[in-house]
C-alpha cells in the first residue's frame, strides 16, 4: 500500500482511538458511529481500521509492561499499541515516519520504542509472567488465581484473547433447527449444531446475518449459548410467571418465552429503559405474544403491587464485570478495574435483596452474572444465603432433570451432572463465561 494511503488510514486510526482508549467508551459502537460519519471509507479501509484497533486493545497490557521495563511513560501505551498493530501490515519505518508526523515524536524516542518493543520481557514474578504472555492485566491475573490454577488461568486468557464463534438461537416457537439449517445453507450459511442446547446453531466465520430472510422472518437471535443454558436453568413451565429483573436487550426473556410455548406472561424490566434497546422489534420479529414489557415507572409499580409474592421464576442478570464477554469485548480491558470486582458484589446482593420479595413460595430465583471472577459469583450467593435462610439451593443437576419438553438435552444432561452451581466458562465450554445458581423460596 503506498505513503499517502497509509497516512490516509493512520490518521483515521489515531482520531477513533480518541474516544475508545481515552474516554473509555465501547469499541463497537464507537466505530459504528465513526463508520457511519466517514460514508468515503471503502470496505477495506474500514476493515483495516477495526482490525488495527482491536489488535491495539488486545496487545495494550503486554505494551505496557514492555514499556515499563525501558522505563518509557504510560502516555506511550497507547500509540505504540497502535504502532505495533501496525508494523504487522507495513514496513515499521515507514509507519514511524507517518506517526511522528501527527505526534511529533522524535527519533531518538522511536530508538527507545523499538527497544521496548523488541527486548524479551524479563517478568519479575509468575503473576508478571502471565500477564504479558497473555496480555491481561496484572490485577486481572491475580484476581483469577485465587480461584483457578496457573494452567487454567493461561487457557482461559489465551481463548479470551480470540474471536468468538457466532451463536445463534434457533426460534423454535416459528421453526426447527433443522428447517434453519437449510434455510441459512441456502443464504450462503453454514451452521452447524451447538455443543449444550438443542436449539443452538455455530456459524464458524462472521457472516451477515442481519441481512438474511431467515434472520428478518424471526426465526434466528444472535445469542451466546452459554445465554442460552440459562433459560434453559430457569426451566420456565407454560401457564406461568416470570421476571426478568435485569432484562437488558431481551435476549434470555425471548428465549424464556419460547421455552413457555408462548403460554403464560415473561415481564421484561430494567431499571433503565433506554437498556431494552430495539427489543420491540425483536418481540414483534418473534411473534411470541407472552411477552409484557415495564418500561415505565407506572406499569412497574402496578406490577409490585399485584406481584409481590407471586411470581414462579424471578432471573436476575445481574450487572457485572462481563468479564467472560472477552472475546466479544475485548475493549473491556481497558474499561474494567480492580476497583469494579471490589464493588460490584455489594450492587449484586443489593438487586437479589430487592427482587426475592417477588418470588413465591415454592418459586424460583434464578442468579446470573457473565462473570468469570468468583467475587462476583459462589461468593455473591452464599452472602444471600446467609441473610435470607427462607431461599435453599437447587442443584442445576435437579433443575435439568425436571425438564419435561420433547427435545434431547443429553448434552445440558451431562453439563450439569454432579453439580450445584454452574460455571461455564470459554476454554471448557466455547461459551461466554457465566455462572449460573437458582434458589428456591421455601418460606
Amino acid at each position: 500500500m503506498e505513503q499517502k494511503k497509509w497516512s490516509f488510514l493512520i490518521s483515521h486510526i489515531f482520531e477513533i482511538a480518541e474516544p475508545i482508549f481515552y474516554q473509555l467508551k465501547p469499541a463497537d459502537i464507537s466505530l459504528h458511529y465513526f463508520f457511519k460519519q466517514k460514508k468515503y471509507l471503502g470496505a477495506t479501509d474500514r476493515r483495516i481500521i477495526s482490525e488495527t484497533i482491536y489488535e491495539a486493545i488486545r496487545t495494550l497490557p503486554r505494551i505496557e509492561l514492555q514499556l515499563k521495563q525501558q522505563n518509557l511513560g504510560q502516555n506511550l501505551t497507547v500509540p505504540v499499541s497502535l504502532y505495533a498493530a501496525l508494523s504487522c501490515k507495513h514496513k515499521p519505518d515507514s509507519i514511524q515516519n507517518i506517526i511522528s508526523s501527527l505526534l511529533n515524536y522524535p527519533q531518538h524516542l522511536w530508538r527507545k520504542i523499538d527497544k521496548a518493543v523488541e527486548k524479551e520481557y524479563e517478568p519479575t514474578s509468575e503473576i508478571e509472567k502471565i500477564a504479558y504472555q497473555t496480555a491481561f492485566p496484572t490485577w486481572f491475573v491475580q484476581q483469577l488465581l485465587q480461584s483457578y490454577s496457573v494452567d487454567e488461568v493461561i487457557q482461559m486468557l489465551t481463548i479470551l484473547n480470540q474471536n468468538a464463534k457466532v451463536h445463534l438461537r434457533v426460534n423454535t416457537y416459528l421453526a426447527t433447527p433443522d428447517a434453519v439449517t437449510d434455510a441459512l445453507q441456502k443464504e450462503g450459511i453454514t451452521a452447524q449444531k451447538g455443543n449444550l442446547c438443542p436449539e443452538t446453531l455455530i456459524v464458524e466465520h462472521r457472516k451477515p446475518i442481519f441481512t438474511t430472510q431467515t434472520y428478518k422472518k424471526g426465526w434466528i437471535e444472535l445469542q451466546d449459548e452459554g445465554s442460552q443454558v440459562v433459560a434453559w436453568l430457569v426451566n420456565p413451565k407454560p401457564g406461568k410467571t416470570v421476571l426478568d429483573a435485569c432484562a437488558g436487550g431481551g435476549g434470555k426473556t425471548l428465549h424464556i418465552a419460547t421455552l413457555m410455548k408462548g403460554k403464560g406472561t415473561v415481564f421484561a424490566y430494567e431499571i433503565d429503559p433506554q437498556r431494552f434497546g430495539n427489543i420491540k422489534q425483536r418481540i414483534r420479529r418473534s411473534q411470541l405474544q407472552n411477552i409484557r414489557l415495564l418500561d415505565t415507572v407506572q406499569k412497574f409499580e402496578a406490577f409490585k403491587q399485584a406481584y409481590t409474592g407471586k411470581v414462579d421464576y424471578v432471573l436476575i442478570d445481574a450487572p457485572c464485570s462481563a468479564s467472560g464477554t472477552l472475546r466479544r469485548n475485548p475493549d473491556l480491558k481497558l474499561r474494567l478495574s480492580p476497583e469494579d470486582i471490589e464493588r460490584l458484589p455489594n450492587v449484586q446482593l443489593e438487586i437479589l435483596q430487592t427482587y426475592q420479595s417477588f418470588v413465591r413460595v415454592g418459586g424460583r430465583l434464578i442468579y446470573v452474572t457473565c462473570s468469570i471472577f468468583e467475587k462476583e459469583n459462589q461468593s455473591v450467593v452464599d452472602k444471600f444465603l446467609q441473610f435470607n435462610t427462607n431461599f435453599s439451593p437447587l442443584s442445576v443437576e435437579q433443575v435439568v432433570a425436571e425438564i419435561q419438553l420433547p427435545v434431547d438435552i443429553s448434552r445440558l444432561k451431562r453439563l450439569v451432572q454432579n453439580k450445584m452451581y454452574l460455571q461455564l466458562l470459554p476454554h471448557v465450554h466455547d461459551t461466554d463465561g457465566f455462572f449460573i445458581a437458582v434458589l428456591e423460596r421455601i418460606r
